[in-house]
């Protein structure tokens, strides 16, 4: 049975049996018949994530919390190319 809950972040949760997660992978696994499941990547920057948790796990804060000044400091130019 489905619940939506809230955890102490404030997140909205959404529990479930471990049946009901079995039945949601089959029919995600059903709906790609190669198994093969990707997007492609339009993203203009790639994220430094290493440096960017080291950063957040240094200052006790977390990305949702930065500034966009903080976050440049995170963000190389991605390759239009690949």
């Amino acid at each position: 049975m489905r619940r939506e809950e809230r955890n102490k972040r404030g997140f909205s949760l959404i529990k479930i049996t471990e049946d009901e997660l079995k039945d949601d992978l089959k029919v995600f696994e059903d709906a790609f018949p190669t198994g093969v499941y990707s997007i492609p990547n339009l993203n203009k920057y790639r994220v430094k994530v290493r440096r960017l948790l080291d950063f957040c796990n240094k200052t006790g804060r977390i990305p949702g919390d930065l500034t966009e000044e903080e976050w440049k400091e995170f963000l190389e130019e991605g390759d239009d190319n690949e």
